[in-house]
């Protein structure tokens, strides 16, 4: 059996930004849980997700629920609706 690989890895990083522009550097994400790299203690509070994969930025808004108490979060999130495009004439 062969097995060839590319040798590639893509560069992932996420951070949940929360309201007053604290970020918190994020571990793991799941459909509605985030687990943080370090412990944090906050309160609810509206946040947003930020996914970067080599350089190609997502942003999902987010609610925390029961706020932050240790490194795992329940989290809602949804995809921020697109922007429309208007042209200038």
């Amino acid at each position: 059996m062969s097995y060839s690989s590319s040798g590639y890895s893509a560069r992932v990083e996420m951070q949940l930004l929360l309201p007053g522009g604290e970020s918190l550097p994020v571990a793991q994400s799941g459909p509605d849980f985030l687990i943080l790299k370090q412990p944090a203690v906050r309160p609810p509070s509206p946040a947003e997700l930020v996914v970067d994969v080599d350089g190609s930025v997502s942003r999902y808004p987010c609610f925390l629920m029961n706020g932050i108490s240790g490194a795992r979060v329940a989290v809602e999130c949804q995809p921020r609706a697109p922007v429309p495009f208007t042209r200038v004439a």
